[in-house]
């Protein structure tokens, strides 16, 4: 996956989010099948982004 490139985990996390923007990485983590740590990666960076505002 390139860095910038958004796949389909990445948009399975954008629609998560805009369903409930308050979501635990934990939970979003089980929702999207990555551990936690790799959910936070990925909002971050779609964050920086500007993906997710």
């Amino acid at each position: 996956m390139n860095a910038l490139e958004p796949d389909g985990v990445d948009a399975a996390i954008v629609r998560e989010l805009r369903a409930d923007g308050r979501l635990p990485f934990e939970t979003l983590a089980g929702r999207v099948g990555l551990s936690a740590g790799a959910v936070r990666a990925r909002v971050m960076r779609l964050v920086r982004g500007g993906a997710v505002p």
